[in-house]
């Protein structure tokens, strides 16, 4: 089946032969992809609003997959028992959402699992909080969808990556460049990133005209100077 650009980043995200908990699942369209190209054996969907799991359930129907995908309806992970999912998909909700509803599960998921985060908002939040948290940030990715970028965050907890050697290198970025533009990204610097970079300066560019309030003038020039350095190309030669 066919995904949106936003919803195939997730999915590709998923690594294969996990067990994940989609949690607001909407129509189901990630779980259906996840199980149709056998990606994962298991899927987990979960909602708080009756009616879009009601949707995703019959999706699941059509496709004959019930027995693969089990819907539930779920505020965030309450649904979720321990040790039944050992990855977690949290995608089309803020990024303050994000942190409450990981703030609230993670004795759910066992020792070893992983997360595919997409916030739509705060995501210098989210990664602030998964870095708080001791997680290690082993992916991102960023795509534009319908004019929109979005982009794309799996992390694991920090003690996988010291079992298996494969922690990232990190571009030699401020903390706070690292939490809003994201280590990976600012590492790997693909085409959409770039342009990401270059409409956010304009933008704030562009409101610093606008704006006289002295307290927003610092903050947008605080957040332009991020930009810029996020800009620059410190990788290592």
């Amino acid at each position: 089946m066919e995904l949106s650009i936003r919803l195939q980043a997730v999915a590709d995200a998923v690594s294969a032969g996990k067990k994940p908990a989609d949690i607001g699942c909407d129509h189901g369209y990630v779980s259906l992809y996840l199980v149709r190209e056998k990606r994962c054996a298991k899927v987990i969907a979960m909602d708080l609003r009756k009616g879009p799991l009601e949707r995703a359930g019959a999706n699941i129907e059509r496709y004959g997959l019930s027995d693969y995908i089990e819907t539930r309806l779920s505020d965030g992970m309450e649904a979720l028992k321990e040790g039944e999912a050992d990855a977690l998909i949290l995608s089309g909700m803020g990024g303050r959402l994000c942190i409450r509803i990981l703030q609230t599960g993670f004795s759910r998921l066992g020792k070893e699992f992983e997360l595919v985060l997409q916030p739509q908002s705060d995501i210098e939040l989210v990664r602030e909080f998964l870095r708080q948290q001791e997680f290690e940030i082993a992916d991102e990715n960023m795509v534009i969808d319908e004019g929109k970028f979005y982009t794309v965050i799996k992390a694991c907890p920090a003690r996988s990556f010291k079992k298996d050697g494969s922690e990232p290198e990190k571009a030699p970025y401020g903390q706070v460049v690292e939490d809003y533009f994201g280590p990976i990204l600012l590492r790997k610097r693909p085409a959409v990133f770039l342009s990401f970079l270059e409409r956010e300066k304009k933008k704030t560019e562009m409101l610093l005209m606008q704006v006289t309030k002295k307290e927003r003038v610092a903050e947008l020039k605080e957040y332009l100077s991020f930009v810029q350095e996020a800009m620059e190309d410190r990788r290592y030669p």
